[in-house]
């Protein structure tokens, strides 16, 4: 992850979890349950001090909780593991901001692309995507 984006490994990455195993990898305190409980899946992170089940290397001392999205909803649920990850950019740039600017940008290096309602799946991960995909709704797509 570091080399891939040019990041600094001083940076923190972001743990996507789900409402009901948050508290595994932050202190939860009632201001962040309540966000949680209201936001959460959706485009609210919330920063708590980290559980000492997050490894140094992901956060020093505090941790960013995320439940992005039904995907990231259903996979830590599935999984019952976090997921842990950055922003869909090289460090220093902007974010990307749609599923065609990060294949333009990341294509080279990301693995799979969620693409809401693509019905193309090349690839050798053709098969497993296509399982997941008719549970959560959606497609990935590796370039």
């Amino acid at each position: 992850e570091y080399q891939i984006k040019g990041r600094d490994s001083a940076k923190r990455f972001i743990i996507m979890a789900n409402k009901d195993n948050a508290e595994k990898y932050g202190k939860i305190n009632p201001t962040a349950e309540k966000i949680i409980e209201k936001h959460w899946p959706g485009l609210v992170s919330i920063i708590v001090e980290k559980k000492k089940t997050i490894p140094d290397y992901i956060t020093k001392d505090k941790v960013c909780l995320s439940a992005l999205n039904d995907i990231t909803e259903f996979l830590t649920r599935r999984l019952n593991l976090p997921l842990v990850t950055t922003s869909a950019n090289f460090s220093g740039e902007e974010a990307c901001a749609s599923p065609k600017e990060i294949e333009e940008k990341l294509r080279r290096v990301v693995d799979c692309v969620y693409l809401k309602g693509n019905k193309t799946l090349p690839g050798p991960i053709r098969e497993a995507m296509e399982k997941l995909a008719e549970e959560i709704h959606g497609v990935c797509y590796r370039s």
